[in-house]
């Protein structure tokens, strides 16, 4: 049944339509402040979270924050009404699709001075060039580490001994460095160290601290590149660079990978380095249970845990050859 739009006592105008009456639906692209906005504690670490990850899903950030997709939905909506958050879709994304955030220009100044309170003093320029979106080739990679992020940040909530203390994304952990060539000792050879992220995790009411590296491995790098990739980590190990950034004496590096043929392409090339640096998980997995015994270590059978034998990560770095 039809029905015409007009006032009571009044002839309906049957050229209108309800959008006229009541005003166009909101456009999922096109911000529209609505009411007055004041952002509280979860709202920073939802921000903090775009900084870090760079790109998010919804169903990541609800993961974290929200209760149920409704309030998830509703609050991203205000976010990105008042320009704290940006959202967009990936071109050959269907209809329906789950829309993608980073922080929102708005968001800058306060993210700024939050990390500043978390000691980490970063200019509005380096936040600005945090918060740029990756290249579309990238943008599985970027949702891969939030993956990652968010299976960490969950498994740390469920632990009383655990503390989480500073996630830092690529950008500012990078560094470039030289290391001699052997075959030539006047000669240097450059390495980019340049993980996916770094964590650092204290112990609660304990002086313990693990320093854990991350690498992504959709299954794109080749073997030359993934050995550059331990050569590098080796040589920041070994060559004094990280304890004198980080202050801490060992790390580990984590690989997150497709599956367990991929891992066994890549633990043999890890141990043709002679190298327990790099520990093995698959995706699958490490969303089950991060800290638990599911890595692969090089020049060992079974699956271990992230708790056990902390000072593995120290002393057993021999694979520094150029």
């Amino acid at each position: 049944m039809k029905y015409a739009i007009g006032r009571a006592g009044e002839s309906p105008d049957r050229t209108k339509s309800s959008s006229d009456i009541y005003g166009a639906p909101r456009s999922r692209f096109t911000a529209k402040p609505e009411r007055g906005l004041v952002l509280g504690p979860r709202d920073d670490s939802l921000l903090l979270d775009l900084f870090l990850c760079r790109v998010m899903s919804r169903s990541q950030i609800q993961s974290l924050h929200f209760g149920s997709v409704p309030r998830c939905n509703g609050r991203l909506r205000q976010l990105f009404d008042w320009g704290y958050a940006s959202r967009y879709y990936m071109p050959t994304a269907p209809y329906g699709a789950q829309a993608l955030y980073s922080l929102g220009i708005a968001g800058v100044p306060r993210v700024s001075r939050l990390l500043g309170s978390q000691g980490l003093e970063l200019s509005a320029s380096d936040v600005r060039a945090q918060r740029c979106r990756p290249a579309l080739s990238l943008m599985e990679h970027t949702l891969a580490i939030a993956d990652v992020y968010g299976a960490f940040r969950t498994a740390i909530a469920d632990q009383d001994f655990l503390a989480w203390e500073r996630w830092l994304p690529e950008r500012l952990c990078a560094e470039e460095f030289e290391v001699r060539r052997k075959d030539n000792a006047a000669r240097w050879r450059q390495r980019i160290f340049r993980p996916d992220a770094y964590l650092r995790l204290g112990g609660q009411e304990t002086e313990m601290r693990m320093d854990l590296f991350f690498e992504i491995d959709l299954g794109h790098t080749n073997s030359r590149q993934f050995q550059n990739k331990i050569r590098a980590h080796a040589h920041y190990l070994s060559g004094g660079l990280f304890q004198q950034a980080y202050g801490s004496d060992g790390f580990r590096t984590l690989v997150v990978t497709t599956g367990a043929g991929r891992i066994g392409n890549l633990i043999r090339l890890a141990e043709s380095e002679a190298c327990q640096l790099f520990w093995f998980t698959t995706f699958d997995l490490m969303i089950q249970q991060p800290l638990g015994a599911i890595w692969s270590v090089p020049f060992r059978s079974d699956l271990i845990s992230l708790l056990e034998n902390q000072n593995t990560a120290k002393g057993e770095v021999s694979c520094v050859s150029v």
